[in-house]
């Protein structure tokens, strides 16, 4: 399930910001898209996170095991963090603080960063138009 939602967040949402397409045109209805089935289900906090034209700013390796994928959605930057299953988890320094907001993968608010990133989704929300900011300082 966790390779789905990677897969959406790094290959799929870029895509459809491609020029040519629009977003809104790609949409399913929500009765008739799984993403929408059960509000705590990891894809639908995805898309409940990334909202409905989110724009990818870039996505790195953090080590080589870590990722992280970066989107504006017009109202927060959204940074998408996890590591390869069997891999070590690299250290990071991860930013914290009243102007962040850290959820887990099933959309429940953390106290503040990860100590160490695992295969599930960890999302880092912030102020709109700091997403790319973010993916330089967390991608060194």
């Amino acid at each position: 399930m966790l390779s789905l939602i990677r897969l959406v967040a790094l290959v799929v949402l870029p895509a459809l910001r491609a020029p040519g397409t629009a977003w809104a045109d790609n949409q399913p209805k929500p009765a008739r898209n799984i993403f929408y089935m059960d509000p705590a289900w990891p894809p639908a906090v995805l898309t409940q996170v990334l909202g409905p034209s989110p724009e990818c700013v870039g996505a790195k390796a953090i080590g080589k095991a870590g990722h992280v994928a970066g989107f504006e959605t017009g109202r927060q930057a959204v940074l998408v963090l996890w590591q390869s299953e069997d891999e070590r988890a690299p250290d990071l320094s991860l930013p914290s603080g009243k102007d962040f907001t850290w959820m887990e993968a099933m959309g429940r608010k953390v106290a503040g960063p990860p100590a160490k990133l695992s295969s599930s989704l960890t999302y880092l929300l912030g102020r709109s138009g700091r997403a790319v900011e973010l993916l330089r300082k967390i991608a060194r």
